[in-house]
């Protein structure tokens, strides 16, 4: 049981040092050099898929998460 713990933490650790080792490189771009748009930026070490969500009205933040559009088709047989 103990063992399978300490996989499931080293699988965590794998996981995540990519991750860390990629937003310390993005934040040394943006801060030494002004780079704001790195390629691959990542928003957020737990939910990497994680996007801008720009709604294109001024002074509005921005949001973070996934944009999910949804359609509804009504059919009548």
């Amino acid at each position: 049981m103990a063992q399978l713990k300490l996989d499931g933490l080293r699988q965590d650790i794998e996981t995540m040092v990519p991750r860390v080792k990629a937003v310390i490189k993005q934040t040394r771009a943006r801060i030494f050099h002004g780079n704001t748009r790195a390629e691959g930026k990542i928003f957020s070490i737990f939910e990497p898929s994680t996007e801008i969500i720009r709604k294109g009205k001024a002074g509005k933040p921005n949001e973070f998460g996934k944009m999910v559009k949804l359609q509804e088709a009504e059919t009548r047989s």
